[in-house]
């Protein structure tokens, strides 16, 4: 993707410089889908969900309801991860099916 890229259409159009951001996005959300799939934690999950969530903002244009909408999404998962998110029930997890396999 990086050799392919034309710099001169890169800084003169902007329809170029989204889709190419748009093409990186979706293969850094498609690595972290792969992360979380093997290690499932509730953390990848939240990581994911706010990636996929700031792709959506930064790639789309859209109305300023929607843009009020996606600040308070990316909101409620910061919130989630900080308040709602339990590290010890991972870990638990993680050491039984250590112990088990």
């Amino acid at each position: 993707m990086v050799l392919s890229t034309d710099l001169n259409l890169l800084f003169h159009e902007a329809n170029y410089l989204q889709k190419q951001l748009s093409h990186a996005c979706l293969i850094i959300i498609g690595v972290e889908l792969i992360v979380m799939i093997t290690s499932y934690s509730i953390d990848s999950v939240v990581d994911v969900l706010l990636l996929a969530v700031a792709r959506q903002s930064i790639v789309e244009h859209m109305i300023p309801i929607e843009n009020l909408l996606t600040v308070l999404a990316v909101g409620v998962l910061f919130v989630i991860r900080k308040y709602l998110y339990i590290s010890k029930i991972d870990s638990i997890r993680d050491a039984k099916d250590k112990s088990e396999g």
